[in-house]
């Protein structure tokens, strides 16, 4: 067989390696091909999963949000701790949570709601303890906005252990100190702790800690506002009661002032005040006004002969006789004129009514039967002028007592012991009535 020429046998080789190159490329572009499709869904699953973890951290992060502003609105503070363990439970994808609050001056924790072994809602108010010396609870209060978690610790009920599984504990501030702290533990459904679920329990403790400073502070100031509203009550009734007792004191000065110290009928003062009302009154209503003056017959006598302590007495004795008599005429007015001297101004009645009481008078104290042996009446007895007058816009009213005046005098003058009335009318001719008794 001749061989072939050397050119015709390159060409052959140049051939095959050009195949063999083409082949080459080939699997190589498919290698290529297939590794970029790999890589492609590798990066597509690796972002699916991101995706999935931004998903469930967004839904975290909407549910914390809800379950936020649901606890601003708590009334107090057992519903705080109550909604917080339930609605962290509910939304946050938390088996099992209690909220534990301390007081680092006393060195206590106590408890305020938890969760039972079944994930049910349980008051944990009766629990109280010192703050336990436990390197998971020390790491929490150690640093602020951290979430400590331990992994396969004993869970526990009470004193009991439940089971096993993570642990995670949240401090809660004030400030720098700390008030308490969010307990939480996967006893029911052994869910590992995600990266984001301590993100969004470190958010919880943060606001469930701000929640329960505000409600504090909110239920320290209601209770300032009823301490203070109770002291200004407490202080307002003191001076409600000071007050009335000053009106009441202001009143009994005033009665005071009106009165006459030995007798305790009215004074000078208060007859004049009521002179001028009553003759006001008498004129606005075109009604009559009377005028009775009495005077103790021959007192000085009698206290000359008695003494002025036994003087003293008789006017108080003539003062309680007249009174009985003029109590059934509410606007009448008995006073004490001064000295042995009474008055009495009677409103709106007839002179035939204001006669019989005069002669009550007289006969009352006639009654009396006070010895006075410088009488020759044998017993103290009375003179009384009596005036009266229908007032008028252009009458003076002193002509009412000096029309009593006039008219005492006369009883004294005719013999004593009688009244006299005069006749304002015939003032002028000082014509007069004898009405002895």
């Amino acid at each position: 067989m001749t061989p072939e020429p050397f050119d015709v046998q390159q060409k052959m080789v140049e051939s095959l390696l050009i195949l063999i190159a083409s082949d080459l490329s080939a699997r190589l572009l498919q290698q290529e091909v297939l590794t970029h499709h790999l890589t492609r869904r590798s990066v597509e699953a690796e972002l699916e999963v991101r995706n999935h973890s931004i998903t469930q951290y967004l839904s975290l992060l909407q549910n914390l949000h809800r379950v936020t502003l649901t606890l601003s609105k708590a009334s107090n503070l057992e519903q705080l701790y109550r909604d917080a363990v339930q609605l962290g439970r509910e939304y946050l994808a938390i088996d099992r949570m209690a909220i534990f609050l301390t007081d680092f001056e006393k060195n206590e924790m106590r408890g305020t709601f938890g969760t039972d072994p079944q994930g049910n809602l349980v008051s944990r108010t009766e629990f109280s303890s010192a703050i336990p010396d436990h390197p998971l609870v020390n790491e929490a209060l150690s640093r602020k906005d951290h979430v400590v978690v331990k992994e396969n610790a004993p869970l526990y009920f009470g004193k009991d252990q439940v089971g096993v599984g993570w642990n995670a504990m949240i401090a809660m501030w004030n400030g720098d100190n700390c008030i308490g702290w969010v307990a939480a533990d996967n006893l029911i459904n052994q869910r590992i702790l995600t990266e984001h679920q301590k993100e969004i329990l470190k958010l919880f403790g943060a606001a469930l800690g701000q929640q329960i400073v505000i409600r504090r502070n909110h239920e320290m100031l209601k209770q300032l506002n009823l301490e203070l509203e109770a002291r200004v009550n407490e202080r307002t009734k003191a001076l409600v009661q000071a007050n009335e007792a000053l009106e009441e004191a202001n009143q009994q000065l005033a009665q005071w002032s009106m009165q006459d110290g030995l007798t305790g009928i009215a004074n000078r003062r208060f007859f004049d005040m009521a002179l001028k009302r009553y003759w006001e009154q008498a004129v606005a209503q075109g009604s009559p006004l009377h005028m009775l003056m009495l005077d103790v017959d021959h007192f000085k006598r009698y206290n000359d002969q008695y003494g002025h302590l036994e003087g003293d007495n008789c006017l108080k004795k003539i003062a309680s006789a007249l009174e009985v008599i003029v109590k059934p005429y509410p606007n009448a007015v008995l006073s004490r004129f001064g000295g042995e001297e009474f008055t009495c101004l009677i409103p709106s009645q007839s002179v035939d009514v204001v006669k019989a009481i005069s002669h009550r008078m007289l006969k009352a104290v006639r009654n009396l039967m006070i010895s006075h042996g410088q009488s020759e009446f044998g017993v103290v007895t009375v003179s009384i002028g009596c005036c009266s007058q229908q007032p008028t816009a252009d009458m003076e009213v002193m002509c009412l007592l000096d029309g009593a005046d006039k008219a005492l005098y006369r009883a004294k003058k005719q013999g004593r012991n009688q009244l006299y009335q005069y006749n304002g009318v015939l003032q002028h001719d000082e014509r007069v009535e004898n009405c002895v008794g």
